[in-house]
């Protein structure tokens, strides 16, 4: 993915898994990336995201745990330490007729 890009050229619900390894930091619109990848993963559907020292866009895992749920996504764990790590998210599932209730895997 282009660091500018955000407009996804896939369906919705088409993926069981999205991978960002040193790619938040240079996106330009986060918020609209994020918001584009949770559009295209499936209910249940697991985002991961790593950052990696040394990286001149490195985003500390609370921004990017801050960015990942304000567009709904679930936090589900975290590996490794502040300057290296991996978080991974849900996207949740929500069942139709009952409000927003989440189904946790």
């Amino acid at each position: 993915m282009h660091p500018r890009t955000v407009d996804l050229p896939f369906d919705e619900n088409e993926f069981d898994v999205v991978f960002l390894v040193a790619v938040l930091g240079e996106v330009s619109d986060k918020e609209r990336c994020l918001g584009a990848i949770y559009r295209i993963l499936k209910p249940s559907g697991l985002l991961s995201i790593t950052e990696q020292l040394g990286d001149p866009d490195f985003l500390s895992l609370s921004v990017v745990r801050s960015l990942a749920e304000k567009q709904g996504f679930e936090f589900v764990e975290s590996y490794g330490k502040k300057k290296n790590y991996t978080a991974n998210f849900r996207k949740p599932v929500y069942m139709g007729g009952y409000g927003n209730i989440t189904k946790k895997f």
